[in-house]
């Protein structure tokens, strides 16, 4: 039994030992293959670390050196020995880091160190005494889930850096450099004041709108808006107020108009509008009223409360047209023509007014000539008292034209007025009128005075009284042989100034008269306040004094309220017996008409005045 057991046991332990014999053997297997494996990562660990090109370091908790590949080392500048005894603060210390940096660098590794990863960028000198940008990237080292140090890895940026800098600063160049280009495209197609189109943006505009009209079959208009009485602002408040104005009157137009719609500023107080896309022509009058409304609300600038208007010229697209800018003039010529209905309103061209405006261009032009060359003269007209007698002459300027002939003067005077030219025309009217007067009194012919006719612009003209000093020097007359006519008109243009200068001439011995009296103001109230001597009534009331009643009270209103303000009072056209004598009758003075004598050449008033005297 002993001996059976005994040899049940043996046979039984035999495998037991083999097994484990065997499983010994497949751990000791393992364990040499796993630290085969860890053998390999250490290596290529140290491969990737020792070789990286770019610095790695290893860090203690603390801050301290632990390891360091060759470029860590190179830019740290210390050796093997130095390990475990610096850290990271020596850069500050050794001044291889500014302050700045180093406050980076030290709140990344310490943010680190708690547990999340940072990339900081930090200038570092280097073994060659040479600042280098460096991106330091930080990742914790975690042993069991607890932060036992870190690794730094230190890449050398300094020319991606650089090249970022020069990236930024060419994008930079070429952005200025656009808006720049932008910035002029900008100022060459816009008016810098009021930011509107220009001239050049708005023809461009123009051209490619009128083609997409006509491919659609529908209307377009082009506006030229002007405004009224505009330069008194300049001339008053100045420009700074003036350009206020018309950044006011901009932003009222624009206000109504379609984004479609095109506002330009050709330059002044000159505006231009492009209609597009319009059925019908009343949707263009539509919109000129409109605008008329928005322009003639109070601007106000500063402490200034102002008011202007606008006259409004309009042409539509024609079924033909040769250049699309003949639109723009169409436009401008409707404009001249609401202006010359009375402003504040609009106007739509015609080839009735081209014909019209075309004639009164050329006779603008040949009024330039007839000027120069001495195609202008004078005829006299003689005044009489209510005996017959001679009491005065007014010079009357004529247009002989060398193919056209005679020019009557109310056709060229007007544009005299328009263009300006009245100004040149004026002056040599006053001198030859003197001139010719100083000629009747060296012959003992001119007992009374010599009346010219006087244009706004001349009489509010600066200089205006210097000039007429100069001229009766310059033609020896004494003052109180010439008279002034002046409209109504001119008197209450702004009125302070008009008694001034009419108060300078009294003292000057220039006696002064109101022309036409009756078809402007026609109010006696401002009568008393002008110092002038005489009034004339015009001659449409004379022509009807004996068939119409409300005429004839009326002409015996002005002589009665005149004679009770101690001024003369003239009656010009009579070209009737019945007219001079029922006049007469009413109290008036002086008489002045085709009954008594035409106007007529200095060399046939010589004649007339030596009859008379015979």
């Amino acid at each position: 039994m002993t001996t059976a057991t005994g040899g049940a046991l043996g046979l039984f332990s035999f495998p037991g030992a083999l097994i484990a014999f065997v499983a010994l053997g497949l751990f000791v297997s393992c364990l040499l293959a796993m630290r085969r494996v860890i053998a390999i990562k250490q290596q290529r660990f140290r491969s990737l670390f020792f070789q990286s090109p770019d610095a790695i370091f290893e860090f203690s908790k603390d801050g301290r050196y632990v390891l360091l590949n060759s470029h860590a080392k190179a830019i740290a500048g210390i050796a093997d020995r130095d390990l475990g005894m610096l850290g990271y603060q020596g850069l500050r210390s050794a001044k291889a880091m500014s302050k700045s940096d180093y406050l980076v660098f030290d709140a990344a590794f310490k943010k680190t160190i708690e547990g999340s990863a940072q990339t900081v960028t930090v200038k570092l000198l280097n073994i060659d005494h040479e600042w280098r940008d460096y991106e330091c990237s930080f990742v914790p080292i975690l042993i069991n889930d607890v932060v036992a140090g870190l690794y730094a890895l230190v890449k050398d940026v300094t020319e991606q850096l650089v090249a970022q800098e020069n990236q930024r600063a060419i994008m930079k160049s070429l952005s200025e450099k656009k808006a720049q280009e932008s910035q002029l495209a900008y100022q060459a197609t816009h008016d810098m004041l009021t930011g509107l189109a220009n001239r050049a943006l708005f023809e461009d505009r123009l051209e490619h709108d009128i083609e997409l009209t006509r491919r659609n079959g529908e209307q377009l208009a082009v506006m030229f808006i002007d405004l009224d009485a505009f330069k008194p602002i300049n001339d008053t408040l100045g420009h700074r107020v003036g350009d206020q104005v018309l950044i006011s009157v901009a932003r009222r137009m624009r206000d109504v108009l379609r984004p479609t719609d095109t506002l330009a500023r050709f330059g002044g107080d000159e505006f231009v509008l492009l209609l597009p896309n319009l059925e019908t022509p009343q949707q263009a009058e539509v919109v000129a009223d409109r605008i008329l409304s928005e322009i003639g609300q109070a601007h106000r600038v500063g402490p200034h409360e102002l008011y202007v208007t606008a006259s409004i010229g309009i042409s539509f697209l024609p079924e033909h047209l040769d250049a699309p800018a003949k639109m723009i003039q169409q436009a401008d010529m409707a404009m001249y023509k609401a202006k010359r209905q009375g402003r504040d309103t609009f106007f739509a061209y015609s080839e009735d007014l081209d014909k019209k405006l075309s004639k009164r261009v050329t006779l603008r032009n040949e009024l330039q000539e007839a000027i120069k060359h001495g195609q202008l003269f004078l005829k006299y007209q003689p005044q009489v008292d209510q005996n017959g007698a001679l009491c005065g002459l007014e010079a009357l300027v004529r247009w002989k034209h060398p193919v056209k002939g005679f020019i009557p003067p109310a056709d060229f005077i007007p544009i005299a007025e328009e263009t300006g030219q009245i100004m040149q025309l004026g002056r040599w009217v006053i001198t030859q009128a003197c001139a010719d007067a100083r000629t009747l009194l060296d012959r003992g012919m001119l007992q009374s005075r010599m009346a010219v006719n006087l244009s706004p612009l001349q009489f509010h003209r600066p200089g205006f009284l210097t000039a007429l000093r100069e001229i009766l020097d310059l033609t020896s007359l004494p003052p109180r042989y010439l008279e002034l006519e002046l409209t109504e008109g001119i008197l209450m243009r702004n009125s302070d100034a008009a008694i001034e200068i009419l108060r300078a001439l009294k003292q000057m011995g220039v006696t002064t008269t109101i022309d036409d009296f009756g078809t402007g103001y026609s109010s006696f109230s401002y009568l008393k306040d002008l110092p002038v001597e005489s009034v004339k009534i015009d001659k449409s009331f004379v022509d009807n004094v004996i068939t119409n009643a409300k005429d004839a009270a009326f002409c015996k209103g002005i002589i009665t309220m005149a004679g009770e303000m101690g001024m003369t009072v003239f009656a010009e056209g009579i070209e009737s017996c019945e007219q001079f004598e029922l006049l007469a009758s009413y109290g008036c003075e002086l008489f002045q008409g085709f009954y008594f004598a035409r106007p007529m050449p200095f060399a046939e008033l010589i004649d007339w005045m030596q009859q008379r005297q015979a």
